[in-house]
């Protein structure tokens, strides 16, 4: 096999999972726009909301075409509607916390009396 015709294996049990988690990660920036999946649909290009629909059940991706209309019409990196929960949810944490103060401490002494 010559260097460009590698490719990467993932595990067909592994293939449900990443499309739900695609999927999730596209609902919530669309919903974070205020956008319907009929609206997403039409500035993508698409004729109506039934492939998105199944793109954010999980049913399905998104061809590499539609992928990078979508992130454009989100605002988005293509990166960002595919990488793995742990890492985003990581990344907003400490993106949250970078913001915040440190929590001043809670005076419970009413409580235990």
């Amino acid at each position: 096999m010559d260097d460009h015709a590698k490719t990467i294996e993932i595990p067909a049990h592994e293939w449900k999972s990443r499309m739900l988690e695609t999927g999730y990660r596209l609902r919530a920036a669309r919903r974070d726009l205020g956008m319907t999946q009929q609206e997403l649909a039409e500035l993508v290009g698409l004729a109506n909301y039934r492939p998105i629909s199944r793109f954010e059940r999980g049913a399905c991706l998104p061809t590499t075409g539609v992928l990078i209309r979508l992130a454009r019409a989100l605002g988005r990196q293509v990166s960002d509607l595919l990488r793995p929960l742990d890492l985003l949810a990581a990344e907003h944490l400490a993106e949250a916390l970078a913001q915040r103060r440190p929590p001043r401490p809670v005076d419970n002494s009413a409580e235990r009396r």
